[in-house]
Parts: structure tokens; sequence; C-alpha cells
């Protein structure tokens, strides 16, 4: 009887802890996740009716000390990159990232990278990717800078593609090609040279 009541006590405080870890996993944040590349024409489809000027207040740390944000750079076409240095096809985007910034620069565009990641991490990763443009870095704060646009912050990496006015023209969700970008960078000059509205920009996109 004794070997009975011992038992049956332990069985319950196994049960009891299963409960306790399952409520502990349950309550755990989904981590964030890796974008899967999506075809161009869906890629586009966030720039909706919906979307209308959007400009992100949302300060951020940058590497050298100080502070910015995505309005800093208002008055040019931008593309605002979300990345981290623990997702690989973010790495991979850099260096398409990096040329962009060096021959669309003469033109007005301004690439903007925003590392959802540790201080520490995107210095030491800077060191050896020589960014040429600048890079913002937060957490929390990340989140906050693309639900400002309208954009959850769910997987990395995504763009945003902004006009000179901070009006969002499209978010392009997943590591961006050559291709791509330069379908983007074509809408970009013609939304700036007054060839296509912004409704026709976002409709070129989609």
């Amino acid at each position: 009887m004794q070997k009975l009541v011992i038992y049956t006590a332990v069985l319950g405080l196994a049960a009891a802890a299963g409960l306790v870890t399952s409520f502990m996993v349950g309550t755990n944040p989904a981590p964030l996740e890796i974008a899967k590349p999506v075809p161009l024409d869906e890629q586009m489809a966030a720039a909706t009716a919906g979307a209308h000027a959007a400009t992100s207040v949302v300060t951020l740390a940058n590497m050298a000390g100080g502070s910015n944000s995505v309005e800093d750079w208002q008055g040019k076409p931008r593309l605002v990159n979300f990345w981290a240095t623990w997702c690989a096809p973010c790495r991979r985007e850099i260096p398409l990232l990096k040329s962009l910034q060096t021959a669309q620069q003469p033109e007005g565009l301004q690439v903007i990278g925003i590392a959802h990641d540790e201080m520490d991490a995107v210095i030491a990763y800077a060191e050896e990717t020589d960014f040429n443009y600048p890079v913002l870095v937060g957490e929390v704060e990340v989140i906050a800078a693309a639900e400002a646009f309208g954009v959850p912050l769910k997987g990395l990496p995504f763009t945003l593609v902004l006009s000179a006015e901070g009006e969002l023209v499209n978010t392009l969700v997943g590591e961006m090609d050559a291709e791509e970008a330069e379908v983007i960078i074509d809408v970009l000059s013609k939304l700036e040279a007054g060839e296509l509205t912004l409704e026709a920009a976002r409709e070129a996109l989609e």
C-alpha cells in the first residue's frame, strides 16, 4: 500500500511538471524567421491603396554612437533594408545593396540598413563588410520602425522602397536579386522624374 501511495505521488508530480513546462513553452514569443522569397509580382503587393504617405519617426542608434531615423534622409528615394547578422540571406544581399549605393548615389538614391540585432554583433560584422551606407541598430525599436510603415516585422530580410517624400512604394519580401533591383531603380527613377505618379509606380511594381 505504501508503494502505491509513493507511485501515485510521483505520477502526480510528473504531471504537474509537464503542465508547468507546457505553460512556459506556450508563453515564449516566437522568434523571427528568415523571410521566404516571393515572386516579384507578389512581393510588390504591399504597396496597396491603404499604403499612403508613411514616414518612420522612430529613432534608432547608429554605429557612431549617435542616432538617426529614416526621416533624416527625407528628400531622397530610399531602400530601407531590414536585416540581421545571423540571417544568411541578409548577408548575401549586402553586396548588391552596396553596389546600388555606389551606382545610384549620384542619382540621389539612399540605401539604409536597419539591423534587428545587438550593437556589438553589428559593429563586428561591419568591420569585415565595410558598409558604404548608414546602418541603424535596435531590437524593440526596429519592430516599431517597421510598424510605422504598416509592416509587421515577422521575418528577415525585407526592404521598403520609399519615394523622396517618404511614401511607401513597395515592400520587397525576402532576398533581393539584381533583376528585382533593376526594376525597382527604374520605377523610382521615373517616379522622381515625374514620368510616373505614385499610384502608377505602385502598379508598375505589382
